[in-house]
């Protein structure tokens, strides 16, 4: 099962060589360690987290929890692709 075309997968190697792309989540970090600490949430789903910028964040912020970055594992083990799904 093919999600995304050859292209989109070049395009998004060539995007993530720029540091500066992915750092949009940095901004969010504190608003979401607010709500994990009001919900005492343990664990965090990132779906398309290449540089887990907002794990950093939120560890900068002292927030611990399991984080789970999807699209890492999807990249690590395309075999479990439809488990994800």
């Amino acid at each position: 099962m093919k999600v995304i075309t050859e292209e989109y997968r070049k395009l998004q190697q060539e995007l993530h060589q720029n540091p500066n792309y992915g750092v949009a989540s940095l901004q969010f970090a504190p608003i979401v360690a607010n709500i994990i600490k009001d919900l005492n949430v343990e664990s965090l789903s990132d779906y398309g987290a290449g540089k887990q910028n907002l794990l950093k964040g939120l560890t900068e912020l002292g927030i611990k929890l399991k984080f789970i970055s999807l699209m890492t594992q999807h990249f690590q083990n395309m075999a479990n692709l439809e488990q994800l799904i």
